[in-house]
């Protein structure tokens, strides 16, 4: 397994975990599923990665995720859980958030992945965040720590149907091979 593939599973991974908290007002509970796609738009040997994510976002401001992701043509996918902390303000919104998961192919689970993620998002759904992964493996005798931005635009389409668009770029990679991802979902 290459890093490309590792990477692009984990920036999905983070994609829109947190995107019911993003789109739900102060002081509301929501609970939301939905699906996302992801590429990395200068990678002719990587395939799409698609997603399926559920999400309740409390009204204390708390939000708790679970994802199951795959890559298109292979039998490694992941799954993982993440955590958030989303403080509504005035102005820029604050999201702090840790997701535990793991890489796996033939479900046999290859890399372990932790990550902080720190978000500033508006209330009309733009954000930009920041993410730090730790990747650790007994399969692969190794540890790999990464780092990547996003940035990105979730909108509510109606009361209960939304569409998001992300582009994630890897820290150690150069600008042309980010990762492009669109998220659909519905709040329940």
């Amino acid at each position: 397994m290459n890093k490309k593939v590792v990477i692009s599973l984990i920036m999905l991974n983070v994609c829109f975990m947190q995107f019911i908290g993003i789109l739900t007002e102060e002081n509301k509970s929501a609970t939301g599923f939905g699906f996302a796609v992801s590429k990395n738009i200068d990678c002719e040997s990587c395939s799409k990665t698609t997603s399926i994510l559920l999400s309740h976002y409390f009204k204390n401001g708390f939000e708790i995720g679970y994802e199951k992701a795959s890559i298109e043509d292979s039998d490694i996918g992941s799954s993982g859980i993440q955590l958030g902390y989303h403080f509504k303000n005035d102005g820029p919104n604050l999201s702090l958030g840790y997701f535990q998961g793991e890489i796996e192919q033939d479900s046999f689970s290859l890399i372990d992945v932790e990550g902080l993620s720190l978000i500033l998002y508006s209330d009309d759904g733009m954000y930009f965040g920041f993410l730090k992964n730790k990747l650790t493996s007994d399969y692969y005798s190794g540890e790999i720590d990464d780092e990547s931005v996003k940035i990105g635009k979730m909108v509510n389409l109606s009361e209960s149907i939304f569409l998001g668009i992300q582009y994630t770029l890897n820290l150690d990679n150069n600008i042309e091979e980010g990762n492009i991802g669109l998220g659909f979902g519905f709040k329940l």
